[in-house]
């Protein structure tokens, strides 16, 4: 699976009227920390994060089996177009103070998330290739073929 395939997977999703403690046992049986807000028709209406569950529901007492997602998500949701490129997810992401982007179809229904751990991970692997690239542009130049023709790994 391509990473840009892995960005359009269903991300787990909630409901404003679904109670903060649904909200966080599913986060937590699910391994995430993050879950969209969606109405009913699949668009995104804003995220809820556990973080944002905790200062919303311990320090107040409130009861989180009362206390629903809709009073402490955060909204409304800075969404993502799907044919959009990273680099506008990390320039949405800086202007907009956010860490996690919807991903919205023509339609505007969610179809994926990127996250700002993504976006780090994508720049590391890129900088663990940048080597191998300048060496294979070097050797290039020393033999005079064509970007591209040289394969990766050759003696």
């Amino acid at each position: 699976m391509s990473e840009t395939e892995r960005f359009l997977e269903r991300p787990c999703t909630a409901t404003t009227s679904e109670s903060a403690r649904e909200a966080a046992q599913r986060m937590r049986d699910t391994h995430v920390g993050s879950l969209v807000v969606v109405d009913g028709d699949d668009r995104p209406l804003g995220v809820v994060t556990d973080r944002d569950i905790a200062l919303h529901v311990l320090p107040t007492g409130l009861d989180g089996a009362r206390c629903s997602v809709g009073d402490c998500m955060s909204g409304p949701a800075i969404t993502l177009n799907s044919n959009a490129s990273l680099c506008e997810a990390s320039r949405l992401m800086r202007t907009s103070g956010v860490r996690r982007l919807p991903i919205i179809d023509g339609e505007g229904k969610l179809v994926g998330i990127v996250t700002a751990d993504d976006l780090v991970a994508m720049i590391a692997r890129q900088v663990q290739q940048l080597p191998a690239a300048v060496f294979r542009g070097f050797e290039n130049e020393l033999v005079g073929e064509p970007p591209g023709s040289v394969v990766f790994g050759r003696e």
